[in-house]
């Protein structure tokens, strides 16, 4: 609810829930609007955790919805999950590769971000979705749900560089730079 009431004007945005189904709110990214933020905070509100965790095809309906997405804006993908793969792809590598190939098709810059909550999740599995998607993984308890994802929201709300670079001249003396790909 937090991260729908605060969307910037001219954000685009839609919900994915997934577990033994998986559901969109839209077909399509949404324009932030006070009608779009009612029915998607009326949405929230009647997730109910059920049935197992189908982390391949939640990406499977997010990730076409970049197809058209500006390669100017922040395309981010924040997901928020309490446990492991159950359904579908459950084999970490697979899974990887899955969502990895979903992106690279996509033709369009996602940026992952993972917040995550609960002591049973695959943390190696979140870790490489981020990582490789020029995102970032936290691991939160129980009790810091709140307080993290509002801070973690405010974080990201305004990006101020996108893809960032950096160049060294033909007299440095870099040897190495890590990480390879700037976060």
């Amino acid at each position: 609810n937090y991260i729908v009431n605060h969307l910037n004007e001219g954000d685009l945005f839609n919900i994915v829930i997934f577990n033994h189904t998986n559901q969109a709110l839209w077909s399509t990214h949404q324009p932030f609007t006070p009608a779009n933020v009612t029915t998607a905070l009326n949405f929230i509100n009647n997730i109910t955790a059920t049935g197992n965790t189908d982390i391949g095809a939640a990406f499977n309906l997010a990730v076409p919805q970049f197809v058209n997405a500006s390669l100017n804006t922040a395309n981010i993908i924040i997901f928020l999950t309490d446990g492991q793969p159950t359904s579908g792809i459950t084999n970490t590598t697979q899974l990887v590769n899955y969502v990895d190939g979903l992106i690279n098709a996509n033709k369009t810059d996602i940026f992952l971000f993972n917040p995550k909550t609960n002591t049973n999740i695959n943390q190696q599995l979140l870790s490489q979705l981020a990582t490789n998607n020029s995102g970032a993984v936290s691991f939160l308890g129980d009790n810091e749900v709140y307080a993290a994802i509002t801070d973690f929201y405010n974080l990201i709300r305004n990006p101020v560089m996108l893809d960032p670079t950096f160049t060294v001249g033909p007299n440095g003396s870099v040897l190495d730079v890590y990480p390879v790909d700037l976060p």
